[in-house]
C-alpha cells in the first residue's frame, strides 16, 4: 500500500519529470525553427522579384544538377511569370554545390556583377551540356 508521503514523493517526481519534457521540447523546437533558411540575402545569391515581395522562397541548387536545371526550365518560368513578376514573391537561389564543376561555376557567378548574374545562371542551367563537359572549367572562365 502506498503511503501518503509516497505519494507526494511521486507526484514530486512526476512533475519533475514534465517540467525536463517540455524543456527538450522547447529546446527541440527552438534547434529546429535555428535551422531553417536565413531569407536574409548573401552577397553571391542570385535573387529574383522584388525585395519587399511579402514571401520568399530561397532555393537551395546545383548549377550542374539535371533535376535542379529540370526545374529552372519546366517550372520556374511559369513560377517567375504568375508569382515573382507580380511581386507577389521574391526568390534567392542559393548555390548548393554538389561536386568541384559547380563549386567553380558559383565561383564565377559570384564573381561577375550583381546585375549580369540572373542571366548567367538561366545560360548555364539551360544549357548545362556546353558548361559542365569535358573541359568545364575552361568554358566557365571565358
Amino acid at each position: 500500500m502506498i503511503k501518503l508521503k509516497d505519494k507526494k514523493i511521486s507526484s514530486n517526481i512526476l512533475m519533475l519529470f514534465f517540467i525536463i519534457a517540455s524543456s527538450c521540447l522547447e529546446f527541440s523546437y527552438a534547434s529546429i525553427t535555428s535551422l531553417a533558411p536565413s531569407t536574409v540575402e548573401t552577397p553571391i545569391d542570385v535573387c529574383f522579384g522584388k525585395e519587399d515581395a511579402p514571401l520568399t522562397i530561397v532555393e537551395y541548387s546545383a548549377l550542374n544538377c539535371p533535376h535542379c536545371a529540370h526545374f529552372h526550365t519546366t517550372v520556374f518560368p511559369k513560377l517567375k511569370k504568375k508569382y515573382i513578376d507580380t511581386g507577389q514573391v521574391k526568390l534567392i537561389f542559393r548555390h548548393f554545390p554538389i561536386d568541384h564543376k559547380a563549386f567553380t561555376a558559383a565561383l564565377v557567378i559570384a564573381s561577375i556583377p550583381q546585375d549580369r548574374r540572373i542571366n548567367f545562371l538561366t545560360e548555364i542551367v539551360q544549357t548545362q551540356d556546353n558548361y559542365f563537359g569535358k573541359d568545364s572549367d575552361l568554358k566557365l572562365s571565358q
